[in-house]
């Protein structure tokens, strides 16, 4: 119960967006664009999802890869579709660098 009382304290910040015309503002803005910024979401989601199987179908085979699993390429495809770039994952062969080289690209025009 007490847990309730805590998140309805945090809810009363969202009251103050009546106040304060920039946050009116983009509470339009995201009213208003929810559709888009779903489609926006799902495509870079199906992206991420494709290049990750991409990179890993061509890696998991290596000595040296990186990409051990599934998840962990699909760690590899956010952080390199949304230009993050750690370094700490990255592909070694000819094929992965260029699926690396395409996700990115791509990120780069649908972010």
């Amino acid at each position: 119960a007490a847990q309730i009382f805590r998140i309805l304290r945090i809810l009363r910040i969202f009251k103050l967006s009546r106040h304060i015309t920039g946050l009116k503002t983009l509470g339009t803005t995201l009213r208003n664009s929810h559709r888009e910024l779903l489609l926006l979401s799902m495509t870079v989601s199906m992206g991420m999802l494709i290049f990750a199987g991409l990179g890993y179908a061509l890696e998991k085979d290596e000595p040296d890869t990186m990409f051990y699993t599934l998840p962990q390429t699909l760690y590899w495809a956010i952080i390199t579709m949304t230009s993050t770039g750690y370094g700490d994952v990255a592909p070694t062969t000819a094929g992965g660098k260029l699926v690396g080289s395409l996700c990115s690209i791509c990120g780069v025009l649908c972010i």
